[in-house]
């Protein structure tokens, strides 16, 4: 269940980086900065949820 709560933690990431990429020029880089962790967030849990043969795969992301 907490995978899955990390998983939703990095669409929230994520639309806030949406958000902070729509705002002024400056905040660009703080928007891709925010994409990154989002992104990993959920691919690393994702994985995770998928079964033990992907936790390698996620531990080495």
């Amino acid at each position: 269940m907490w995978g899955f709560g990390l998983i939703i933690f990095g669409l929230h990431v994520l639309v806030l980086a949406y958000a902070v990429l729509k705002a002024t020029p400056i905040h660009k880089v703080i928007g891709y900065l925010l994409l990154l962790p989002g992104v990993s967030y959920i691919i690393i849990h994702t994985l995770t949820l998928l079964g033990p043969d992907m936790t390698a795969l996620a531990s080495q992301l």
